[in-house]
C-alpha cells in the first residue's frame, strides 16, 4: 500500500511540473547585430554571431545581421517592468556584449567590434601644472594609424599600482589616431598622489563609459537607444603598456 501511495505521489508531482512547463509563456525575439572591424568600419557580412537568451534558446545571425529566437521564455525579474531579457552576443575575434532588454518589442541593434591589433608600445606622463595636478600624456602605438585606418587607445588610472582595464578608478578615451604613432594631450588628475596610469589599444569609434567590472570586461555605451539597462562590452587588446607612476605634488 505504501509503495502504491508513493508511486501515485510521484506521478502527481511529475504531472504538475509538466503542466507548469506547458503554461510557461514564450514569445519570438527578433533583432539585428552589426560587425565592425578594428577601425570602426561596418562589415558587409554580419553572419556567425551567436545570440543567446540567458536560461533560454540560442540563435545565429545571418549575413544581414538579423536573428530570430523562437520560444523565448518571458521573464519578469524586475517587479516594476513588464518584460525583460538578458541576451549575450558573441563571435570569435570580437568583443562580447551582454544586454538587458526591458521591452522585447524594441530590441536595440547591437554593434560588435573586432579585437584590435593595436599595441601600446610606449607611455609617458609629465606633470605640467603641480597646482592643478595637470599632466601631459604621450602614447606610442604599433602599428601606426592612418586616415582610412584610425586606431584608438584608452588610458586607465587610479591610486593602485596594479591598475588595469579591470581595476581602475577613471578612464579616458583618446579618440582616433590617424597621422602618427604619438598622442599628446593634457588631463587633470583627480586622485591621490601618486597616480598610476596604464594604456590599452581598443577598437576605434566604439565609445566608452565606465559602468562596472562584470565578467572582468570593460563596459561601454550605457546610453545606446536611451536604454539605461544596456551594458555593452568592447574589444580591447590585452597587451597593455607599462604602468606609469605620476607624482603630482
Amino acid at each position: 500500500m505504501k509503495k502504491l501511495f508513493a508511486m501515485c505521489l510521484i506521478i502527481s508531482l511529475l504531472s504538475a511540473c509538466k503542466k507548469k512547463d506547458q503554461n510557461t509563456p514564450t514569445e519570438t525575439l527578433e533583432g539585428y547585430v552589426f560587425l565592425h572591424n578594428e577601425f570602426g568600419q561596418y562589415q558587409q557580412n554580419n553572419a556567425g554571431v551567436t545570440i543567446s537568451v540567458v536560461n533560454g534558446p540560442t540563435a545565429t545571425s545571418d549575413s544581414s545581421g538579423k536573428f530570430t529566437i523562437p520560444n523565448s521564455p518571458i521573464n519578469n525579474s524586475y517587479s516594476n517592468l513588464p518584460t525583460d531579457y538578458t541576451i549575450t552576443y558573441s563571435k570569435s575575434g570580437y568583443g562580447a556584449c551582454s544586454t538587458i532588454y526591458i521591452d522585447s518589442s524594441h530590441l536595440a541593434s547591437i554593434d560588435l567590434y573586432a579585437i584590435p591589433t593595436t599595441i601600446v608600445t610606449g607611455l609617458k606622463a609629465k606633470v605640467i601644472d603641480f597646482n592643478n595636478g595637470t599632466i601631459t600624456v604621450t602614447v606610442t602605438i604599433s602599428p601606426p594609424g592612418a586616415v582610412n585606418q584610425p586606431r584608438s587607445v584608452v588610458l586607465f588610472w587610479g591610486s593602485d599600482s596594479t591598475v588595469s582595464s579591470t581595476n581602475y578608478e577613471e578612464l579616458y578615451y583618446l579618440g582616433e589616431i590617424t597621422s602618427d604613432t604619438l598622442v599628446t594631450t593634457s588631463y587633470t588628475l583627480s586622485y591621490v598622489d601618486p597616480t598610476y596610469i596604464v594604456a590599452y589599444g581598443v577598437a576605434c569609434n566604439s565609445g566608452f563609459l565606465p559602468l562596472n567590472l562584470n565578467n572582468n570586461q570593460l563596459p561601454l555605451n550605457q546610453n545606446l537607444n536611451q536604454n539605461p539597462l544596456l551594458t555593452e562590452y568592447p574589444a580591447i587588446n590585452p597587451n597593455h603598456s607599462v604602468v606609469v607612476k605620476v607624482n603630482t605634488h
